[in-house]
């Protein structure tokens, strides 16, 4: 009976011995696949969508703007600076979030990387058409940032993003690749269903808004938006009155919001003109399934 119970601890020492050498090639095994895991950071969810469709599970994507905050005011949680800490490359935007953190980014991770995706687009001026919207000088210095908002300008950024994924882990280049050209041709059946919901033979092609975000949205699909603000700022109260007269002329009958701003002036200006509250999210995550969403709501709100 002891004999047959030292064979048994032996068969156990044998079994667990097989047991430990196991968890230890397959330490080995997942420690280089952890490594190619590539952690990058954006500032917007729209980015870390379009980094989800090109970099698929080689990346790790840190997003600065948390959902429902607004790009011009957030200031980054210490957890989220932390993380950032360990990223290699940042994919910039030009929303106005990053004029004032990307030098504080690349002072606390000097080995952090800037990828500026909207450096191939020549940005327009955040204003109006409307003749009470112009600037004193008749020009403008502030240039619309929403440039995630038009297929065709998104398409320029996806460019952008596998470049610098295919420098940071040429490894994974024709991965990379890949989801790009299938992305790529999402993008194309994307602007074509836009393009559906407002065909060349619609008169009907402005709308009113509170925030301006939806320029290069407007100019790629032949529509115009009509601001409340005047270059991303609240109208004087004479402005303002102008803005109501002229979208009680146009008989208007929507007014287009975001989460991200308070609609507290909106609602006294859509009353005053009859007209209904109409929420667009222009930073939400679901990109592609949002940007749909929002073109129905915009192509109700038109008016010639």
């Amino acid at each position: 009976m002891y004999s047959d119970f030292i064979l048994h601890s032996k068969r156990i020492k044998l079994y667990l011995k097989g047991v430990i050498i196991g968890v230890l090639a397959q330490a080995l095994w997942v420690a280089p696949c952890l490594a190619s895991i590539l952690q990058v950071a954006v500032s917007i969810l729209p980015q870390r969508y379009f980094l989800e469709k090109i970099g698929g599970d080689k990346v790790k994507i840190v997003v600065m703007i948390p959902p429902g905050a607004n790009p011009a005011l957030y200031d980054p949680a210490p957890k989220q600076m932390a993380a950032l800490s360990r990223c290699t490359l940042y994919f910039s935007i030009g929303v106005p979030f990053e004029k004032a953190w990307i030098k504080r980014f690349q002072k606390g991770a000097p080995h952090l990387k800037i990828v500026s995706t909207d450096r191939w687009i020549s940005k327009i001026p955040m204003k109006s058409k409307h003749h009470a919207h112009k600037s004193p000088n008749g020009h403008t210095t502030h240039l619309d940032p929403h440039v995630w908002l038009s297929p065709p300008l998104v398409a320029l950024q996806s460019r952008v993003i596998l470049d610098a994924l295919c420098s940071a882990q040429p490894d994974s280049c024709g991965y990379f690749e890949k989801n790009y050209r299938n992305w790529a041709n999402e993008l194309v059946d994307l602007d074509i269903k836009l393009r559906g919901i407002f065909p060349p033979t619609l008169k009907a092609r402005r709308f009113l808004i509170y925030h301006p975000a939806w320029g290069y949205f407007a100019a790629t699909y032949g529509l115009e938006q009509v601001p409340m603000e005047l270059e991303g700022k609240p109208p004087s109260p004479k402005l303002l009155g102008r803005f109501i007269e002229h979208a009680k002329k146009g008989g208007f009958k929507g007014l287009i919001v975001q989460p991200q701003f308070s609609d507290r002036a909106a609602k006294i200006v859509a009353e005053q003109i009859g007209a209904n509250i109409l929420v667009v999210d222009p930073l939400a995550y679901n990109w592609k399934e949002n940007l749909l969403k929002s073109a129905r709501i915009i192509r109700s709100a038109l008016r010639p």
